[in-house]
């Protein structure tokens, strides 16, 4: 077997289906999912929220989820991701609160019963963070509040050597090379999502001779990204979401649904 890391495919879930079944995967719906990781919100994780009435406690952040705590007015709790909007529900936005007297675990409550308790935590500082638009822009300086457009990031000599790539929440449409590179095993350039947001690579194509992802770059690492085709067109090919052609790369946790191919690996490549 080639020396290129496959650690990719235990993570990997594709969407098994026949070339000739219509897109029914609510999931990636784009009518399903009007919520978006940057979708403007109240409160940021890590931040210290308080209950304005008693409620309760939800396992998912959906209306018709079941629940199965509650919690009372004055209850204090920290905010574990950003929002998400029950899109098919009551189209209210609902936060992942942990700490609740109440309740060990916590659990989503909806942003019309939470006020904040203490300030929101101070975003990172320096390098490197990338987006997409509007949030992401040329001539921004490759912070966490003036991220780079990805594309940019990806390119030779962008990344210094040392520092990782870190993605903010986000649908990225467009397609991306990574030419940027390592230098060994032990100094890898990593891209992954900032922590609590969701980098998602979303296309609506056909074509066998495309990839949402082509690494040419070497010694990187990719951390939980999805991959998602929303083309409806079953009866013909359709891209694939990451091909790889650079040697000694590492894939961990990505998720490809609806991809001709999920992953594709160059021969030549180590």
């Amino acid at each position: 077997m080639n020396r290129l890391t496959f650690l990719f495919l235990v993570g990997l879930t594709l969407a098994a289906c026949r070339v000739d079944q219509p897109l029914k995967n609510p999931d990636i719906d784009p009518g399903a999912v009007a919520a978006s990781v940057l979708s403007p919100t109240s409160f940021a994780p890590g931040q210290l929220v308080r209950l304005t009435t008693n409620v309760t406690l939800r396992d998912q952040p959906k209306a018709a989820s079941p629940t199965f705590a509650t919690a009372a007015v004055g209850e204090t709790g920290t905010v574990q991701k950003p929002g998400i909007v029950d899109s098919m529900g009551d189209g209210r936005t609902y936060f992942l609160i942990s700490g609740l007297p109440s309740s060990v675990f916590g659990g989503w409550i909806p942003e019309v019963s939470l006020a904040a308790a203490g300030p929101p935590p101070s975003p990172p500082s320096g390098c490197c963070y990338a987006a997409p638009p509007p949030l992401g822009a040329a001539g921004n300086n490759g912070t966490y509040s003036s991220p780079w457009l990805l594309q940019h990031a990806l390119d030779v000599g962008v990344v210094p050597l040392g520092k990782d790539l870190w993605l903010r929440g986000g649908i990225y449409t467009d397609l991306y090379t990574a030419s940027l590179s390592g230098t060994s095993p032990f100094d890898r350039i990593v891209i992954r999502p900032v922590r609590h947001e969701r980098a998602i690579f979303r296309t609506n194509l056909t074509g066998g001779g495309l990839a949402q992802l082509v690494v040419e770059g070497e010694y990187l690492e990719f951390w939980d990204l999805e991959f998602e085709n929303t083309n409806t067109n079953r009866t013909v090919e359709r891209p694939q979401s990451v091909y790889n052609k650079g040697s000694h790369n590492v894939y961990v946790r990505l998720i490809s649904r609806d991809a001709g191919h999920g992953f594709y690996n160059e021969p030549t490549a180590q």
